[in-house]
């Protein structure tokens, strides 16, 4: 929607975007309904029959506009003000290609079919979704790679990547929706700063020379050196001295063991945001057998 978003805000033009990219890749449409203006806002996921939701997602894909036409002949009322900013994350410099993204976070109240709607269409397959998958952040976590199934802590396997990893550590200490919703509205006013995710290698130990991959993030007392030498020279850098004992710490470890995958350890508070789960935190309160 790059031609017509170009005179809308930035924060309308993104949650315009992210509500297409929702549509285009799963099927599911989020909109409003028209009810009190002062309250806040109702979220819905609306889903249209297999035959409707297939026309529109393809005509949306191909020329953006096209959302807009889908709103106005449904009925329905664009969603804006019920996507709340979560995070914005940046593509660490190492990558070929580096994307700018910011979260959103919905809490959505309730289904609504809409001519003949099914909840089979999420399950379609599209031009960039192979398949869904739908379940709680403890299932994501929980999930061990040698059994069948999807793989998503893998590090081998269809990995979760950083921000992913780190905003489900984060939305597992909410064990209620309502919860959860609350805390998103009451945050988002302090708005987001990007964050730009940092690979780094250590020692594992003094006596090993094999070293231990990890992300770091703003707030980590090793960040500032790595994100740096990153920017200038566009390789990774090799940290040196007591990682371990670090005392301000904002980082993601790739553990090879139990749950294998991308954990995060972090004492840094940014922004009135919770703090992810570490991996331990994990294992004695969420982890699903």
């Amino acid at each position: 929607m790059a031609n017509e978003s170009d005179s809308l805000p930035a924060s309308q033009a993104l949650r315009i975007c992210a509500v297409r990219e929702l549509f285009e890749e799963t099927g599911i449409l989020l909109a409003c309904d028209k009810s009190d203006e002062s309250k806040p806002p109702h979220l819905l996921a609306c889903l249209l029959s297999h035959s409707d939701c297939k026309a529109w997602r393809k005509r949306v894909q191909e020329k953006a506009g096209s959302l807009a036409l889908l709103y106005g002949e449904l009925g329905l009322k664009l969603p804006l003000s019920a996507l709340e900013e979560w995070s914005n994350w940046l593509t660490p410099a190492h990558n070929k290609k580096r994307f700018d993204t910011i979260f959103y976070y919905a809490g959505i109240s309730g289904l609504k079919y809409l001519n003949g709607g099914s909840s089979s269409v999420i399950s379609e397959p599209s031009e960039e979704v192979h398949s869904l998958y739908l379940d709680s952040p403890a299932a994501f976590l929980s999930h061990n790679p040698n059994d069948e199934g999807p793989v998503f802590m893998s590090t081998t396997k269809s990995p979760l990547m950083p921000p992913q990893a780190y905003e489900l550590c984060r939305v597992i200490r909410f064990p209620h929706v309502a919860q959860l919703t609350r805390f998103a509205r009451q945050r988002a006013s302090f708005g987001c700063r990007r964050w730009n995710c940092v690979l780094a290698y250590a020692k594992c130990n003094k006596t090993n020379d094999s070293l231990v991959p990890m992300y770091l993030l703003p707030g980590d007392k090793r960040y500032k050196d790595a994100h740096e030498f990153s920017e200038e020279h566009g390789e990774t850098i090799t940290l040196t001295g007591d990682w371990q004992s670090d005392s301000h710490l904002n980082r993601l470890l790739i553990m090879r063991k139990q749950y294998p995958g991308l954990w995060w350890k972090s004492n840094i508070f940014d922004l009135g945001h919770v703090l992810p789960v570490t991996l331990e935190e994990f294992t004695m309160n969420y982890a699903q057998n």
